[in-house]
This record gives C-alpha cells, sequence and structure tokens, in this order.
C-alpha cells in the first residue's frame, strides 16, 4: 500500500523512483528502511559534562550536587572522591550530557543481527551485547517558534543531492514539518528495546532503500556507482 504523499518536486530523487513511501497493512516489524520515532540527541560543536560536587548530606547515596562542564579531551579525568550509588563511575568514566528531541528516523540496518549466546556472555556487563540497530536522524525543515530551521538556498541544493551528508525527504507523518532532511552524518545506534523507539507504519519501498544505500556508500566511500538511480538523478539536476 502506497503511503500518502504530498505533491513532491520535480527536482527530487524521490519524484524521479516514484514510489517512495510504502504503508504497512498489518502490525509493522523493526526493519531495514522503517520509519521510527526516538529520542535524538543534538551533536553539539562542544560537548558537555556533568561533574559530581558532592553529597547532599554524608549520609546520603542517591542525591549529589552537580556542576555542568565543558567536556575537554585535554582533561583529565578521575572518578569522584565522594561517589554516590545512583551514579557509580570508573576512575576512566564520565558523565556526558546532551540535549535530545524526540524526532523520526530511519533504520537503517542492525535489526536482524543474530543474538550472542547467553552461554557467551558469562561474566560479561549487559550492554557489551545489548541488541541495538543503526539509525539517521530526520530534522524538520520549515522554521517555527522552537527551531530555525533551514536555509532555503541549502534546502534547495540538498534536494538536488549535491552532498553526501544530506538527503531532502518529504516524510508520510502527521506534522507540521513534513519536509525533512535526513542527517546521514548523526548516524547512530539506538537501542532494540521498545523503550528505545516508536515503530511507525511506513517503510522505505525496495527502490527507495536502494538510493538510500548507495547515498550511504558514498558518504563513507567518495564513490558512486556509475549506473545507480542517485548518479543519474545528479547528472540530470547538474550535480556531476
Amino acid at each position: 500500500m502506497a503511503a500518502p504523499t504530498s505533491t513532491l518536486p520535480n527536482d527530487s530523487l524521490q519524484s524521479l523512483v516514484g514510489s517512495w513511501w510504502t504503508e504497512d497493512a498489518d502490525k509493522p516489524k523493526l526493519c531495514r528502511g522503517r520509519l521510527i520515532w526516538a529520542f535524538v540527541p543534538y551533536v553539539d560543536q562542544e560537548p558537555r559534562t556533568l561533574t559530581l560536587e558532592g553529597r547532599v548530606s554524608p549520609d546520603d547515596h542517591h542525591h549529589g550536587v552537580f556542576k555542568i562542564d565543558p567536556l575537554r579531551m585535554s582533561q583529565q579525568r578521575t572518578a569522584p572522591k565522594v561517589p554516590i550509588a545512583a551514579l557509580p563511575l570508573n576512575d576512566d568514566e564520565i558523565l556526558t550530557i546532551y540535549r535530545a528531541k524526540r524526532r523520526p528516523a530511519l533504520v537503517l540496518g542492525g535489526e536482524s543481527t543474530p543474538a550472542v549466546d547467553k552461554a557467551l556472555t558469562q561474566g560479561m556487563s549487559k550492554w557489551q551485547t545489548a541488541p541495538t540497530v543503526v539509525v539517521a536522524p530526520y530534522y524538520g525543515i520549515p522554521q517555527s517558534s522552537t527551531r530555525g530551521g533551514f536555509n532555503q538556498q541549502f534546502i534547495d541544493r540538498v534536494r538536488l543531492a549535491e552532498y553526501p551528508e544530506y538527503v531532502w525527504d518529504s516524510l508520510p507523518i502527521v506534522s507540521k514539518a513534513r519536509e525533512s532532511i535526513l542527517m546521514l552524518n548523526q548516524v547512530q545506534p539506538i537501542g532494540r528495546h521498545y523503550n528505545s523507539h516508536e515503530l511507525t507504519k511506513f517503510r522505505l519501498t525496495d527502490d527507495a532503500l536502494d538510493c538510500i544505500d548507495d547515498w550511504v556508500e558514498w558518504l563513507l566511500t567518495a564513490t558512486l556507482d556509475s549506473e545507480s538511480v542517485l548518479t543519474m538523478f545528479r547528472q540530470g539536476a547538474g550535480a556531476l
């Protein structure tokens, strides 16, 4: 079942492919090309760390006084001398802090990797074999009172596929920010646990997913298949 979409601009790859999003009639499953919702951290120019300054009271192991500092690679970090049980840290660990926002994201892979045999994980921390999927977030294009949006000239060039890290798209979900940019330069893992994401009923068609695969390869290797639809589109759009 084809997903409902707004009229696509003629100068977009989506209009060339034709059928870009499809809607599942049955219960959606986590799969490559699935459109999901997830809390995605902002990638700030300068990361921040949460530093424990002390306990609220000497006998309180669950409350502490913290401050937010810039995180610098050159700065030596050690575990706090007065730790609290709620946030244990080893000598080589820190607490980082990020703003995050609930955003649409595209599943690129990892949904079908086999589970590790439990016999092989004895003595290991759970996070070491926690199942994940790799996703890329979408950022809404239109400006609003809470979002700066994107420069229109920049959007026009993204839609012509000039950059390997940005993909223009029109999402089939009910949202004021339907027109969006897929940020392939912010690919990241999220947990497969149902508390880590929310499925939508929409996924990319096979042809659309092939285009995204070509786009990811372009970003990672700086090369493009000369026979790919993405290459043909870029040639027609004058990006090559």
